[in-house]
């Protein structure tokens, strides 16, 4: 009769003695040494033009830091999300080091490395032996789907809830064991928070103190419940919260809950074959639609294949606390993204495999150790044979990591790749032509968004496509072109705020002010916190010679925007023009110190200190300005100033 091992057991002390990863210090670097040279040279990869704009290059909330701006985080929304905590680190890390996509690669990779450390702390306080620890722990700090969430600068938010996270759950476990509970509780709980103020996915962290409550044999009893109840108000709270923040992402009317639970069942599947084989990644697995809008035949299967490794699962776990735990780690903790409240146009995402993969290491880890220890007591080849082994997975996992880190090169490297593996992605397209529009390639750019168009057929997605394409053709003085196109967007999309400000500006352009007008006060109407709309409407006036109209609709968008430099210089020409020197040149020296090497605003100052008698100043500001001029360097500002 056979029988079969009722768990994986933790290795007992000293059962790992001369393997190398039984001590832990040397555990820890080799992980962390994996990690490194895995990681650093996507040090030189730069900024892309996937959500990047929204949380750094285009955030102007982010590039100035102050009280008010971190206010801002703190009441409003980012890019559809609720992410107060990772905006003021961002701000933190462009207060110290400018706008050098270094310093955010750096600290993102920081934080991936405190990050494998705390998940090999966290393996020896859950009971795996040194050996178990460390290969979870190499295995979080090498695995290709963990490149995602660390080489994208707009999901720092990954790494650093991440961290609080695994702290949460070390602090939680030491308020249980140790002394000192008051304050190993606190920590566990404030922990909690800032892990949800950095990424609101921290929600399910309440049901995996219950999951180590389990696994350490601690009965589930009426006081374990009560200490958990701060933790599940703060997760029902900012569960709440990422449902209102998502509103405009939600698919509802897109797919019925039965074609919802189908793309679920898909992800799972696409999670646990991507853990073991990390192939074929991409920044977007978008989901693809049939002829008739439906799903296609994998998703239809998709259950019928889960149901069998539940069951699986549910066996194994009975014999085992390991196992459980395991697979209900994983689980819970992508549960929120596993599409089942659909969010988003996208069937998986590398980035939510990060925190749920503490589960599936775990088990690894475990399992090596179970395998060593028969390996120990069976012939000494296979003492050899599965430390090499584990090398040899370890070392593939970390090229192919390596390699993928370089995809995250740039925008045009990021999406080149996107569609290579998905060639009928339309998203795909409209963010590569973007890339190559920025970069001067009009004719590929154009290609591109017309190819986009093309898959697209009229989805949401083609609003901000057309927006994209007229904004070229307004660039190139294509203004016919560019209305057209505007106009398609807003078909689409009426609220799509920016394709209203850019069709004003051209309707401006063409003479049609009034209409212009008409397209800026509806984008206030819809974005009454936009500062921009509020700006052109006040150009549009100052042209037109209406200086004291121009001043108040400066004053709205400065209000809003106290670091808008344009505005205070438009401001500060307005305020000449209606004979406030004062004002003027109050206006000029503010914008001096936020863009000290603008040549516009010492030309404006100089003469706002002429007109009003102060020859001195006013020719330090010329010879200034001329000096600024002389290095042939772009204006900050522009030619935007009247």
């Amino acid at each position: 009769m056979c029988s079969y091992p009722v768990a994986i057991p933790a290795n007992p002390p000293g059962k790992d003695r001369g393997h190398i990863l039984s001590i832990v210090p040397w555990g820890a670097v080799l992980a962390l040494a994996a990690t490194l040279l895995v990681y650093l040279p996507g040090l030189g990869n730069g900024f892309t033009n996937w959500d990047d704009d929204h949380y750094v290059t285009a955030n102007r909330f982010v590039q100035r830091l102050s009280g008010a701006n971190l206010l801002h985080h703190a009441t409003s929304f980012t890019a559809g999300n609720y992410h107060p905590l990772t905006l003021a680190v961002l701000s933190l890390i462009h207060r110290a080091f400018g706008p050098d996509p270094r310093a955010f690669h750096a600290a993102s990779l920081l934080l991936h490395c405190a990050n494998v450390a705390l998940v090999l702390r966290l393996a020896l306080r859950l009971g795996a032996g040194a050996s178990a620890a460390g290969i979870a722990a190499l295995l979080f700090g090498v695995h290709p789907l963990h490149v995602e969430s660390v080489a994208w600068v707009a999901e720092f938010k990954d790494v650093l809830s991440a961290a609080f996270f695994f702290a949460a759950i070390l602090a939680y476990l030491q308020y249980r064991d140790g002394t000192r509970r008051r304050l190993w509780y606190g920590l566990a709980l404030a922990s909690f928070l800032l892990s949800l103020l950095a990424k609101p996915m921290a929600v399910t962290l309440p049901v995996v103190l219950l999951l180590c409550d389990r696994l350490q044999g601690r009965r589930r009893d009426r006081a374990a419940l009560i200490e958990k109840a701060p933790f599940f108000l703060l997760a029902l709270l900012f569960g709440g919260v990422a449902l209102v923040s998502q509103q405009s992402a939600l698919r509802s009317g897109i797919f019925a809950l039965g074609e919802n639970l189908r793309i679920a069942a898909h992800g799972l599947l696409f999670y646990l074959a991507k853990a073991i084989v990390p192939t074929g990644l991409s920044a977007l697995y978008q989901i693809p639609r049939t002829a008739d809008g439906g799903l296609p035949p994998a998703f239809t299967w998709a259950p019928l294949v889960i149901l069998p490794l539940v069951a699986l699962a549910a066996w194994w776990g009975r014999r085992s606390r390991t196992a459980a735990f395991s697979a209900l780690f994983f689980l819970v903790t992508l549960l929120p993204v596993l599409q089942i409240v659909p969010v988003g146009p996208a069937a998986a995402a590398d980035r939510y495999f990060y925190i749920p993969s503490f589960g599936l290491f775990f088990a690894a880890g475990q399992a090596y150790a179970w395998l060593g220890e028969r390996a120990a007591r069976g012939s000494r080849w296979a003492g050899v044979l599965l430390p090499a082994g584990a090398a040899a997975v370890v070392l593939l996992f970390g090229g192919l990591a390596r390699e993928r880190v370089g995809v995250w090169k740039d925008s045009l490297t990021l999406w080149t790749d996107a569609i290579a593996k998905d060639p009928a992605s339309d998203m795909a397209y409209g963010y590569r032509g973007m890339a190559r529009a920025a970069a001067g390639d009009d004719t590929a750019a154009m290609a591109d968004f017309d190819r986009a168009l093309e898959l697209g057929a009229r989805r949401r997605f083609s609003a901000e496509v057309y927006y994209n394409r007229g904004a070229l053709h307004q660039a190139r003085g294509r203004m016919a072109q560019a209305l057209a196109d505007y106009d398609r967007a807003l078909e689409i999309d009426p609220r799509a705020v920016r394709a209203l400000v850019n069709r004003g500006n051209v309707l401006d352009t063409l003479g049609r002010t009034a209409e212009a007008v008409q397209d800026y006060e509806r984008a206030m109407s819809l974005a009454p916190d936009d500062p921009l709309p509020r700006y052109n409407r006040g150009l549009v006036r100052q042209m037109a010679g209406a200086e004291e109209q121009a001043v108040r609709d400066y004053d709205d968008a400065l209000r809003l925007d106290p670091g808008f430099t344009l505005a205070l210089v438009n401001r500060g020409i307005a305020q000449g023009r209606l004979g406030r020197l004062s004002a003027a040149i109050d206006d000029f020296t503010r914008a001096a110190a936020i863009e000290p090497r603008s040549a516009t605003v010492f030309e404006n100052r100089a003469m706002a200190y002429a007109a009003a008698g102060d020859q001195q100043r006013a020719a330090a500001d010329r010879e200034r300005a001329q000096a600024l001029a002389a290095e042939r360097r772009p204006d900050p500002l522009g030619a935007a100033v009247p």
